[in-house]
């Protein structure tokens, strides 16, 4: 858990998470689930989905 003063930390919050995940279980993330809030359609996030090869899947808002 990550606590963010700004949505801007987003992207720097992912990728610490990022290198634990991919370093403690030797696989790498494919899908992020997200729910069109707007703090992963910033243009960093748009340019590591390509780099990446990450896939996007959207959810409606406030739903669980």
């Amino acid at each position: 858990m990550y606590f963010l003063k700004a949505k801007a930390e987003v992207f720097n919050h992912f990728h610490e998470l990022k290198a634990l995940v991919q370093n403690a279980t030797v696989k790498r993330i494919k899908v992020l689930h997200m729910d069109n809030r707007g703090e992963c359609i910033e243009s960093d996030f748009l340019g590591f989905y390509v780099k990446d090869a990450t896939k996007r899947e959207w959810k409606c808002p406030y739903n669980p």
